[in-house]
């Protein structure tokens, strides 16, 4: 009777300890399993982040080989600091991952391992007390067969034997992995933190380096060539109003319509027969001169000597309209 209640006890005080151990083990794995995946996921993520910038940066450097002095040399500085920004990036994953995802992925395991000392710890507890339900129906049955009895004594005190120590070393079990556990979460935690400072503080010196860079940037230097540009058009106006004033003078003199071959030089070579303007009526070709060179002009005017001579096949209905008039 002494062991039966003894053992009753203890199984009433297990099912709390149960009860408790079991809360326990079920709120690491449930959250240990959720952080893994999620920081797998942020790992993930923030491996596509480093390719994404990475394009940014070769993007920067081929942007950087077609602009001015002071523009190539900032984009080539500020590409080299976000390449080296995200190289730091990924060592800084890579120890997210060994460092903190794995340990938390390995609790899987260690939840397993708890939960099988638990189920043996259930499998004595349950043998105790089939040997003590067992024990009271053989003293109902037979309370006087001695030799039974003993057995069935025997066999309960083993079986109390077994649960506590099955009890004792589930207790142990679940002590080291609590234990385990808190110092995980102390050093995972705090190479997380250390791991994101890290990179937070190389990034930020890469970053202030990167800025510096800014400063090679001149406006007046890099504007330099397109300065020189706006002055350019200021020449050609210069020139076209010179042209204008030639010709408002020539027609304010009564010189009439003035057509470009009339402010030629004296030396202007003719063009051949075949460049002259085919709706001039009467206009037959070049003549050629007791030089050797060619001469012509509208309407039949002579630059080189200054006078007019008909050409060849001239008749005078088909004069044009429109001529030089020697000064």
């Amino acid at each position: 009777s002494t062991v039966i209640s003894g053992a009753a006890m203890s199984t009433k005080g297990s099912d709390q300890t149960a009860r408790l151990i079991n809360r326990k083990v079920a709120l690491v794995d449930k959250n240990m399993q959720a952080l893994a995946e999620d920081l797998d996921y942020v790992i993930h993520t923030e491996h596509k982040v480093a390719e994404r910038y990475d394009g940014f940066a070769q993007k920067l450097q081929l942007y950087s080989e077609e602009e001015t002095a002071g523009v190539r040399g900032t984009l080539a500085g500020l590409s080299a600091c976000l390449l080296q920004i995200e190289d730091h990036r990924r060592a800084h994953l890579n120890q997210l991952k060994e460092r903190v995802s794995q340990v938390m992925h390995s609790y899987s395991r260690n939840v397993r391992d708890v939960k099988s000392d638990i189920s043996e710890r259930e499998r004595l507890r349950d043998k105790l007390a089939s040997k003590g339900k067992a024990l009271e129906k053989l003293q109902q049955r037979e309370p006087f067969n001695t030799a039974k009895l003993n057995q069935a004594r025997t066999e309960l005190a083993g079986a109390n034997s077994e649960a506590v120590q099955g009890e004792q070393y589930m207790l142990d079990s679940v002590l080291r992995f609590e234990r385990r556990k808190l110092e995980d979460m102390k050093t995972m935690f705090s190479d997380f933190v250390v791991s994101h400072m890290t990179f937070h503080a190389r990034a930020l010196e890469i970053l202030t380096a990167a800025h510096d860079t800014l400063t090679h940037i001149h406006p007046d230097i890099d504007l330099k060539e397109l300065m020189l540009l706006q002055r350019a058009p200021e020449t050609h106006s210069g020139a076209g109003s010179a042209m204008g004033s030639l010709q408002e003078t020539l027609r304010a003199s009564g010189a009439g319509a003035v057509s470009a071959q009339a402010v030629l030089p004296q030396t202007y070579t003719a063009p051949t027969a075949s460049a002259a303007p085919s709706a001039f009526a009467g206009y037959m070709g070049p003549t050629a001169s007791s030089t050797g060179t060619a001469s012509y002009g509208y309407g039949g005017y002579a630059p080189s000597t200054g006078s007019y001579a008909a050409p060849s096949g001239y008749t005078p209905s088909a004069a044009p309209s429109v001529g030089y008039v020697p000064p």
